[in-house]
């Protein structure tokens, strides 16, 4: 039974963030039951998305700008909060306990950045309906290229690599970028957002 349902996710996925009319679901789905390979729905699932998200661009495409702005903007302006909230603590941290105490410091500031990075997003996302998808990816995808290059502190740990000690350094640094573009993901694409929001916008 369970082999001839289509991949969930990949539905889920259609249908949260291509918006995907419950026909067309259906008509993928019959098509799958009619014997159509995992592959062949998967690749349908990403030609719906691409053409939902090339859509959007076109019938938006001031939306479109504004909202990977507006994502930038809050973007830098909850890194720069964050590292005003970090040096605060670690300048009150007693120096002979600043290494022991760093560690679970840092993952402590990454749960606490996940859930404002969540909420920021959305709000761009909330005003930016018909774009949230595109806008956000392109941000991602911008920044997961753009970060390696521009990041310092990332360069720094990682040309000290060989060096045991600036090894948990670089993985809760690289853990605090990660969880950060993955809570911009988790507010841009999957919260529920209402739609028509951006129309009187654009």
């Amino acid at each position: 039974m369970s082999a001839s349902r289509p991949p969930r996710l990949a539905a889920f996925l259609m249908e949260r963030i291509a918006a995907c009319p419950p026909a067309l679901l259906g008509d993928l789905d019959e098509e799958f039951r009619a014997g159509r390979s995992r592959a062949w729905y998967w690749r349908e699932t990403l030609h719906v998305i691409g053409r939902s998200m090339a859509g959007a661009v076109r019938s938006h495409p001031l939306a479109f700008v504004r909202a990977i702005v507006a994502l930038v903007v809050v973007q830098h302006l909850a890194a720069l909060a964050l590292t005003t909230l970090q040096f605060a603590v670690l300048t009150r941290m007693v120096p002979g306990w600043i290494y022991a105490r760093y560690q679970i410091y840092t993952l402590g500031l990454i749960l606490v950045s996940f859930p404002i990075g969540v909420l920021a997003s959305w709000g761009v996302a909330r005003l930016h309906g018909d774009v949230r998808v595109p806008a956000t990816l392109f941000v991602v995808i911008w920044s997961l290229v753009g970060i390696p290059m521009t990041d310092m502190e990332l360069r720094r740990l990682w040309a000290n690599m060989p060096e045991a000690r600036f090894i948990p350094y670089f993985v809760t640094h690289v853990l605090d970028i990660l969880g950060w573009l993955a809570a911009m993901v988790v507010g841009g694409l999957f919260m529920p957002v209402r739609l028509q929001a951006s129309t009187k916008k654009t």
